[in-house]
């Protein structure tokens, strides 16, 4: 009688349980489906939070580079400014007067600086003193929040009155463009502008009256929005929710860093 050889064809039967080991099952896939479903469903929340912690870090690094520069400023010409005329470059030493007017920021954070104190401005203005990580053109800025800013009707904008000054000085440069097309806004992780506060009071200029809801400061204080966007917990707002004393500005999921 012949031996059977290990190497016998197998049966139908024998067949397809071997075949049936090669794969997987439809129940087997679909309990793989559901753990990777279940680890996502816990894994999603915890990397969204270390996203946003990675954000706020982001902020606070900025606000801190706001401030140096601020410190900067205000030690090289005893102002502070507004937060687009941080990258603003010096004057070349050949230029005319004229010309190195327009190239210097017009203004302090809330008023124009007057020419009495300008040629010392001019002097002594050693920028650009930051460049922000992300920034935004202010036009966009000023066309997306004009609750935002505050002064005389630029480039055919008109601003409400927010905490940020923007003139019709600031209108065109010695190439004449506009500022509002060339000039550049900070903004935070969350893609809003952040928002400056120098000593002082912020109805200097700009308002038809003085605001009874503001007092005198003797910090700065530079804010940024936070995850939601807006001031507090406000996502509807005015510029009254801007200031610094009151509304929501400062609440809920703002950021700031005083100095």
């Amino acid at each position: 009688m012949r031996a059977i050889s290990p190497y016998t064809i197998l049966t139908g039967r024998a067949l397809g349980r071997r075949r049936s080991r090669l794969g997987f099952t439809a129940l087997e896939m679909s309990a793989v489906a559901t753990i990777i479903a279940i680890l996502a469903l816990i894994l999603m929340p915890l990397l969204r939070k270390r996203i946003e912690e990675s954000r706020i870090t982001a902020a606070m690094a900025d606000m801190k580079q706001i401030e140096l520069a601020q410190m900067m400023i205000h030690a090289d010409t005893g102002y502070y400014v507004r937060l687009f005329d941080l990258s603003h470059p010096s004057a070349d030493p050949g230029d005319s007067q004229a010309v190195a007017q327009i190239k210097l920021p017009k203004a302090t954070w809330n008023q124009p600086i007057n020419q009495a104190s300008l040629n010392a401005f001019r002097n002594n203005w050693n920028g650009p003193y930051a460049v922000p990580n992300r920034q935004r053109l202010l036009r966009e800025v000023v066309e997306g929040l004009p609750q935002l800013f505050r002064g005389d009707a630029v480039a055919g904008l008109n601003p409400q009155e927010g905490p940020v000054l923007l003139l019709e000085e600031d209108g065109f440069d010695e190439r004449g463009q506009g500022a509002v097309n060339r000039s550049r806004y900070p903004i935070d992780p969350w893609g809003n502008p952040y928002i400056f506060f120098g000593p002082g009071q912020i109805g200097e200029y700009g308002y038809p009256t003085p605001l009874t809801n503001e007092t005198n400061f003797n910090t700065a204080v530079i804010y940024c929005l936070g995850p939601n966007g807006g001031p507090g917990q406000v996502t509807n707002y005015t510029s009254n929710h801007f200031f610094r004393e009151t509304g929501a500005l400062g609440t809920f999921d703002d950021l700031s860093r005083e100095f």
